[in-house]
């Protein structure tokens, strides 16, 4: 949305954009796929400095669901889950 940070938001059609609830100490984040119901994926990275820990995302209904907390970089296991949910 032209902003410098990086945190998740999604952009309605014909709307501005919205920026996703995330947890405290979010350093970064990222929305990847939305499904036909609103039901958005991502990543976000949490913590006291770069690069934190990543934490696969499921946002439905305005709330954020915390899918799964790893440090070792498989949050993208977690997001391909939260995806299958979603779907």
């Amino acid at each position: 949305c032209g902003k410098a940070d990086d945190i998740p938001f999604v952009a309605p059609f014909g709307q501005e954009c919205q920026a996703l609830p995330v947890p405290r100490k979010t350093i970064q984040g990222y929305a990847f796929d939305i499904n036909d119901n609103g039901d958005i994926v991502g990543k976000v990275w949490i913590g006291n400095r770069f690069p934190g820990t990543a934490y696969a995302q499921l946002w439905t209904a305005g709330e954020r669901i915390d899918r799964r907390s790893v440090g070792d970089g498989s949050a993208n296991r977690g997001a391909t889950e939260a995806r299958r949910t979603a779907s």
